[in-house]
């Protein structure tokens, strides 16, 4: 005879707990989703604007730097033009009257010497003659005369220690440079007032650099020299 069983039957209960754990499950996994929703929303909106501050900052430190390196450049370059214009004015004189040139050289030698950055003044005339002190490594000068107007024309170096006392000198008639020829004259002659070159190699110290050059003219207008 058949009979029914007497343990209990627990699927309606597992079924139960399936459900109530899937829900658990699902509300667990919508709360994590928002979550990393917020999460993501909250960096995206930080990088957005931490990125626009940095940014803006970065424009601000730019600017900043292009206008102090634009004054420092001005205030280095600016004596040289200034200079310039200054020798100008006393070398016309000087080459008016093809006199002599102990005045102009005091005068080269002090700009030369009050500006740190200067390397050397040149001083050219439209006969071809020359005057140029420069410094040296060790902190004394060299100066550099061409005289094409003497018979026969003559090269000469005077090298003088920090006092500008005459250590030695050096002539020569063997002449190989002509300051008409170069870019600070010709630049001058040609813009009729200030001329900045650009970058060249310097004719005697092999070594690149920039001029800032101006026109020295007789009463007529005429071009006498530049310095």
């Amino acid at each position: 005879m058949p009979l029914h069983s007497t343990r209990p039957d627990n699927g309606s209960d597992k079924r139960s707990f399936l459900r109530s754990r899937t829900l658990r499950v699902d509300i667990l996994s919508a709360f994590i989703g928002l979550l990393l929703v917020t999460v993501l929303t909250i960096a995206l909106f930080t990088h957005h604007r931490n990125r626009q501050a940095i940014l803006h900052l970065s424009g601000n430190l730019i600017e900043q730097t292009a206008d102090a390196t634009l004054r420092r450049a001005t205030s280095y370059l600016e004596p040289a033009a200034a200079m310039a214009e200054v020798g100008a004015r006393v070398a016309e004189d000087t080459f008016a009257t093809n006199g002599d040139t102990s005045h102009l050289q005091a005068a080269a030698i002090k700009i030369l010497t009050s500006y740190p950055q200067f390397a050397m003044v040149n001083v050219g005339d439209e006969h071809g003659n020359f005057l140029m002190p420069k410094k040296l490594a060790d902190g004394t000068l060299a100066i550099k005369t061409i005289r094409r107007t003497d018979t026969p024309p003559t090269v000469t170096w005077k090298y003088c220690d920090a006092e500008g006392r005459v250590i030695r000198s050096e002539t020569s008639n063997e002449i190989d440079y002509d300051p008409r020829e170069r870019a600070w004259y010709t630049g001058a002659r040609q813009d009729g007032g200030r001329h900045w070159t650009d970058t060249y190699i310097f004719f005697t110290d092999r070594r690149p650099g920039i001029t800032a050059s101006y026109p020295a003219l007789g009463k007529d207008g005429r071009l006498l020299g530049v310095v």
